[in-house]
């Protein structure tokens, strides 16, 4: 029985429709295959090409801004004081806390028309808590902080020495008191930057009284006649 073959595109069949052979040519094959490999790789190339261009920009901005990164970390570290927010907190509460108690002294010298009136108080109360908070936060020992708050003291010595007035006659002085006001303000500072805020309103409201209740008693004692 003979077998019929019937033309297809690379097919033989025979007369029953069975597939008898392949007659495709390989190098037609292959030669499709390479060029859809061709294309893919092209275009792979090609979007890598995209890509590199994309990123040559940021590339360059990062090289421009190497030089800036040692400059950029100094600033970063220098004005990093606070490690925490609660540190900041407590900064911002001690020193606006020393501003209103020497306010408050200072109130009193200025409504009797003294040199050293509320700036000069509030200043004081400031720059002592300052001087405390900031070695305080840094961690010195018992001993180092006792020479801090010697050299505090001494440093207001010299301003309340400018306060006082020498009569020409050396008999006289004036000023005397607001030049202890402004010591016991420093004082005050002292302890709101020893964060002891408790003993400073204590202070505050006992030299209120002081400068306030006792001159009427120094009056009735000096308006007496002998």
């Amino acid at each position: 029985m003979k077998t019929t073959s019937y033309a297809s595109p690379g097919f033989k069949f025979d007369h029953h429709g069975h597939e008898d052979c392949i007659d495709l040519p390989s190098k037609t094959a292959t030669s499709i295959f390479y060029q859809k490999a061709a294309f893919f790789f092209a275009i792979k190339q090609q979007q890598q090409c995209i890509l590199q261009d994309e990123r040559q920009p940021s590339t360059r901005r990062n090289n421009r801004n190497e030089p800036m990164e040692p400059v950029v970390d100094a600033i970063t570290s220098e004005l990093s004081d606070f490690t925490d927010l609660s540190e900041f907190i407590v900064a911002m509460i001690r020193l606006l806390f020393a501003a209103l108690l020497g306010g408050l002294l200072g109130l009193e010298r200025e409504q009797r028309g003294k040199p050293a009136g509320v700036r000069t108080h509030m200043l004081v109360c400031m720059g002592a808590a300052l001087f405390i908070f900031i070695p305080q936060q840094a961690g010195i020992s018992d001993v180092e902080m006792s020479r801090v708050i010697q050299g505090v003291i001494a440093g207001i010595g010299f301003l309340c020495a400018g306060t006082i007035i020498t009569g020409k006659d050396d008999q006289g002085a004036s000023g005397l008191t607001t030049a202890a006001g402004v010591w016991f303000t420093a004082a005050i500072g002292v302890a709101v930057g020893l964060g002891r805020e408790q003993t400073a309103v204590i202070c505050t409201a006992l030299a209120w009284i002081v400068l306030y209740v006792v001159p009427f008693f120094t009056r009735s004692i000096h308006s007496k006649p002998p």
